[in-house]
């Protein structure tokens, strides 16, 4: 299997425990640094954009995109991209699997959210706000860490949802020849007129 976007490789580790042969792409070569540590000798790691295929030798069974990274593509283009590659990266009869936030469970998560967290070494304040009508989350973070000196930094990310029906039918687009809905955390199938109260939904497209 193949996991996109991965991050610190959990995923990777979690089906490499069950068995599975894993390969994770990321753009950052920072996180794919925190997943090479995090993951036993024999699991490999590429830097590589979702939208974009590495220099691989194979295709797959399975290809995910975990962790809401999929709500990462700020532009319909950027999405649609990634659905491309997701196709062309697997075998025939192959699956790509993805969370994703709905627009009602962004909203709900990011819409007027504020933290202030603090440790020892850290201190940090979360402030979320919503585009309401591009539906695009931002969470700034604004802290200071001891390394050893107090420093202070800022963080700013974007993560954009998309209605159910544009992704079902940029997947179609792309090639996939069916694509079901499951609710979460029920995992129960689901039709597009039920994710309105949902906060994530789990895709699962078949090439």
């Amino acid at each position: 299997m193949l996991d996109m976007a991965c991050g610190g490789g959990e995923a990777v580790r979690v089906f490499r425990a069950a068995g599975w042969q894993a390969l994770g792409l990321d753009r950052s070569e920072a996180m794919l640094q925190v997943a090479r540590t995090r993951n036993e000798r024999g699991a490999t790691f590429l830097q590589a954009r979702m939208q974009e295929s590495a220099k691989l030798g194979s295709r797959f069974n399975l290809v995910t995109c975990m962790y809401d990274a999929i709500n990462c593509n700020l532009r319909v283009e950027d999405l649609f991209a990634t659905f491309r590659n997701g196709y062309r990266l697997l075998l025939p009869g192959g699956r790509f699997v993805f969370d994703a936030f709905t627009v009602g469970g962004l909203h709900r998560a990011y819409d007027g959210l504020e933290l202030h967290t603090r440790t020892r070494d850290h201190i940090v304040l979360t402030a979320s706000w919503v585009d309401q009508r591009q539906h695009i989350g931002t969470k700034e973070l604004l802290g200071a860490s001891r390394v050893p000196e107090w420093t202070p930094w800022r963080e700013e990310h974007h993560v954009r949802a998309y209605p159910p029906k544009v992704l079902v039918d940029g997947l179609k687009r792309a090639g996939f020849t069916s694509v079901t809905l499951y609710g979460w955390p029920s995992g129960r199938i689901i039709s597009i007129s039920e994710t309105d109260d949902l906060d994530r939904i789990i895709v699962v497209a078949q090439r």
